[in-house]
């Protein structure tokens, strides 16, 4: 008898597992969620019209639509007008705001973006 309630319990423990298994998955996701809202720390953000409801970023230069999962760096090569990258150049970014950008992203001091 004593076997069979030993038996009995370790059956209803892995009943218990997957339950917790889930529960610590879920558990993880939502960790990892907040961890990807970033604040928007970054100077160049300032160059970006964000949307309440989480829609697509807009480059407030040239109105072009960015998804709003796109990172600052993605967001800076556009500004840079540097070609080559996968992104689409701005063209009515000011003069100050490509050489910033372009510095940004090539961490020169000196550094000045190819005349197009």
């Amino acid at each position: 008898m004593e076997l069979f309630v030993e038996t009995h319990m370790r059956s209803q423990d892995r009943q218990k597992e997957p339950q917790q298994f889930i529960d610590n998955r879920a558990q993880h996701f939502v960790e990892r969620q907040q961890k990807k809202r970033v604040k928007h720390t970054d100077p160049f953000w300032d160059h970006v019209e964000k949307t309440n409801d989480g829609g697509p970023f807009k480059c407030k230069f040239c109105k072009s639509t960015f998804a709003a999962s796109t990172s600052i760096s993605r967001f800076k090569y556009h500004l840079s007008g540097e070609s080559g990258k996968g992104v689409g150049i701005c063209g009515r970014v000011p003069v100050d705001v490509k050489a910033a950008a372009y510095q940004a992203m090539h961490k020169k001091q000196n550094a000045f973006p190819v005349r197009n």
